[in-house]
């Protein structure tokens, strides 16, 4: 670990610029690795293979959504289920829905909790179109693009407050933050949500138009362009 970490400060040392996609990031660069900040540009990213949802949402629906891919334990798994449990005693109209393949999710065998695997691209946007809720209480994410994949759906997210989280949600605007790992927390928070379907769906609604008008792959790459250009003047 000391070799590698060496040759990364090497690296980043010996670069003209750099383009991290998150202030999360560029505070690291800086504060860890001693690069001057004037040599970092953050230029955010763009939305992944899941589109904007337009349409009516229910948000009292419950339904949950929670994408693990292959890494469940890391991407908060076991939180999750914990919270889940404890909320759903409280309120049993609850659904959580888990997509990602690995060992974990096989396993899995509780009320209310829908797993599945890696899926086709249109069950996937389906699944999110039908979410109102977005779960993932990640412990180390240093951006997430599925968070803004979520927003550009009208959906609330939900995390740790924590990397990269605090800045994707608008220090909560966009969604609520839990401030350590615990179950218990994490489940009022669920409860809560859900509690009020109407401030849900506001806080959906802006946190689509926050998104969208936000991040962008053009914006991105132009944030890159106009910033080499400036530096080649």
């Amino acid at each position: 670990l000391h070799d590698a970490e060496k040759l990364e400060r090497k690296a980043y040392h010996q670069m003209e610029h750099i383009f991290p996609i998150s202030e999360y990031v560029k505070d690291n660069l800086v504060t860890y690795y001693d690069i001057n900040p004037q040599k970092i540009t953050v230029v955010g990213t763009g939305l992944g293979i899941i589109k904007p949802y337009y349409g009516l949402k229910n948000y009292s629906n419950g339904k949950i959504l929670f994408a693990a891919k292959g890494r469940f334990e890391d991407k908060g798994g076991f939180l999750v289920l914990e919270a889940f449990k404890i909320a759903l005693k409280s309120n049993p109209n609850l659904e959580l829905t888990i997509v990602g393949q690995n060992e974990y999710t096989k396993k899995i065998d509780l009320l209310n909790v829908k797993t599945y695997g890696f899926i086709p691209k249109e069950s996937l946007q389906e699944i999110f179109n039908e979410s109102s809720l977005f779960l993932m209480p990640a412990i180390n994410e240093p951006w997430g693009l599925v968070y803004l994949e979520a927003l550009a759906c009208k959906i609330p997210i939900v995390g740790l407050n924590r990397n990269s989280f605090p800045e994707i949600s608008g220090k909560g605007d966009y969604g609520f933050g839990l401030n350590e790992i615990n179950p218990k927390e994490l489940a009022k928070i669920l409860l809560d949500a859900f509690s009020n379907p109407k401030k849900l769906e506001e806080i959906g609604l802006k946190a689509q138009d926050y998104c969208l008008n936000k991040f962008s792959w053009n914006k991105t790459v132009s944030k890159i362009v106009r910033t080499i250009e400036n530096t080649e003047k």
